[in-house]
């Protein structure tokens, strides 16, 4: 491993890992073959462009690779894939110190003047080089006057010239600017590519680190090399000797992963006290309550993953030897429920950054975690269970457990009822206390569509088409379309067909005239995980809907027929003084 030198008096100066460590030729680079194969390609066969695009997140080796790419080429052996590193030119830019590599923060130096400032610099000649490398850092941050500016220069430089644009946002470069370069994606680092590395910085440093350390900090950089070096760093000042497992997370502010299985089995046995217990261990320990949601969303993650895939010890972030309770959880887990969670999960996280109770806030996330034994329904909370009367038991019955409300109490709860339903824009529909709806009986059996999304059934998709309506708003569906969906009952499922019915044929002509099938298989898809065909039946029994001036008069007329008829609270009163309609004031009579 080649190491980074700065020349100077007296003792050296200490050098940050990152630094210190810096790649110093292309076959030293981590985690980016692609780009190294094509780099050196270009250099070996002379084929070099005038200005290249290197996107990818933070810690990747963008600016690294410009570095390299500009030893290559200026190497007193070059151009060359293979720098000597001793050369003058090779020693300056290794050092940071050559006059022909010149690196530019776009963060800080984003106006057009300093852009008419850099075009006027061009024009030079290289000073010890074949070439003037120019590396604009976080290109993202030039204003559009500034791109503007460079469009020309980047277009055609002089033949010495040559640009590095780097940065971690290319959706925000300008379109002309990003046809004018060869672009390079760089990927996050593998875990096993920085598992690597960290060992042999540890190895050259003399650290004494353990396994799960440096997995742990491998995971913790999440693709970054400049990260996992930074942290190996820290350990070392933090730590007074050997690094453990133990050590990383008290440093980084992670939850033992002990504590997460002991969360997932509170979950999967619904122990609210047990689950609890393991949230207040995590706060009285100072952990960070997003952090800690976070590695619950992880860990749940992978037993998601070993449910579904073949590949999930190669997928999975949770160390190795925890496996095994990886394996017990995703055999006693519902995939339903674990997607539930996970959607659980990322909305606590949400709240957290504008809710200042964060403590109320992960608890009651556990406790919609632990509905149930785990059985999470979609909307992240277990359904509360309806009363039940008993088969022998008769709604006049004088045996009833809650005596027969006064007729002035029965009439404010009415009345609030109505208030409720006007402010939510809904006419409430009229309905005497002897008409109640029957209850369900104790002995009555669950659906059998009811089980979970694996095994998709009509009942299933019934139950839960609220997901879909929230799929077509995410999705900003057209108006109509959205207005429509909680009108609409899945009816059939037969092969990839989805067959639904409208309530009313109002509601029919709304779909059709919303001409949003596609809409509505794509959300069906997003909530069911399954692409099917969508298709419409007129409602059973309904008359052939009235088309033009005759819908808008069968409307009127509809509406002036409820004006007619009593409201519930009148209804409620004639029936308790047996009274009846004189006359209806809102018909001008």
């Amino acid at each position: 491993m080649r190491l980074l030198t700065e020349a100077g008096p007296g003792k050296m100066p200490y050098i940050a890992l990152y630094r210190k460590y810096r790649p110093q030729r292309f076959e030293e680079v981590v985690g980016q073959p692609h780009i190294v194969r094509t780099l050196v390609n270009a250099v070996n066969s002379k084929r070099i462009a005038h200005a290249y695009l290197f996107a990818g997140p933070r810690g990747t080796g963008k600016t690294t690779m410009a570095r390299l790419l500009a030893k290559a080429l200026n190497c007193v052996n070059g151009p060359t894939p293979k720098p000597c590193g001793k050369c003058p030119p090779c020693v300056h830019i290794q050092e940071g110190t050559s006059l022909d590599v010149l690196e530019i923060d776009a963060a800080s130096n984003r106006g057009i003047d300093e852009i008419r400032e850099l075009r006027e610099r061009v024009r030079f000649s290289p000073v010890e080089g074949r070439y003037r490398v120019y590396i604009v850092d976080e290109v993202h941050m030039l204003t559009t006057e500034a791109f503007n500016a460079l469009l020309k220069t980047l277009e055609e430089p002089p033949q010495h010239v040559i640009f590095v644009l780097c940065t971690t946002e290319p959706h925000r470069v300008l379109p002309t600017i990003l046809s004018r370069c060869i672009r390079f994606d760089f990927r996050p680092v593998p875990v096993d590519s920085i598992r690597k590395r960290v060992k042999e910085v540890a190895k050259a440093e003399g650290i004494e680190i353990e396994e799960a350390a440096v997995d742990s900090i491998a995971r913790a950089a999440e693709g970054s090399v400049r990260d996992a070096l930074s942290i190996l760093e820290q350990l070392v000042a933090y730590s007074e000797g050997r690094i453990t497992a133990d050590l990383v997370r008290e440093a980084l502010g992670a939850t033992d992963i002990g504590a997460i299985v002991e969360f997932a089995d509170a979950m999967l046995d619904g122990d609210i006290p047990g689950a609890l217990s393991v949230v207040a261990r995590a706060f009285d320990s100072g952990r960070d309550p997003a952090q800690f949601l976070r590695d619950i969303a992880s860990y749940l993650r992978d037993v998601l993953l070993f449910q579904t895939c073949d590949n999930a010890p190669d997928l999975v972030r949770t160390p190795r030897p925890w496996h095994p309770d990886l394996e017990r959880h995703a055999s006693a887990f519902d995939r339903g429920a674990l997607v539930s969670a996970l959607e659980i999960l990322a909305r606590a996280e949400q709240e957290l950054r504008w809710n200042s109770q964060h403590r109320l806030v992960v608890e009651l996330a556990t406790l919609r975690l632990c509905s149930r034994g785990g059985e999470v329904t979609s909307t992240g909370s277990a359904p509360k269970p309806a009363r039940t009367r008993s088969p022998k038991e008769s709604p006049s019955s004088k045996e009833e457990d809650e005596e027969e409300p006064h007729p002035a109490e029965r009439i404010r709860k009415i009345l609030g009822k109505s208030t409720e339903a006007q402010a939510e824009g809904k006419q409430p529909k009229p309905q005497r206390p002897e008409e109640a709806p029957p209850q369900p009986s104790p002995k009555e059996e669950p659906r059998a569509g009811a089980g979970p999304p694996g095994e998709l059934t009509v009942d299933f998709m019934a139950d839960n088409w609220g997901r879909v309506v929230d799929a077509l708003r995410k999705r900003k569906a057209p108006l109509m379309a959205v207005a429509v969906a909680p009108h609409l009952k899945p009816k059939e499922l037969s092969d990839n067909t989805l067959v639904l019915q409208p309530e009313t044929e109002f509601h029919l002509a709304q779909f059709r005239e919303a001409n949003a099938s596609e809409e509505f298989a794509s959300a069906v898809e997003e909530a069911f995980g399954r692409r099917l065909e969508i298709r419409v039946e007129a409602p059973e029994g309904a008359t052939p809907l009235p088309s033009g001036g005759r819908l808008f008069e069968e409307s009127q007329s509809q509406a002036r027929k409820r004006r007619r008829e009593p409201s519930e609270v009148v209804q409620e009163v004639l029936d308790l003084f047996g009274g009846e309609v004189v006359s209806n004031t809102s018909e001008g009579g």
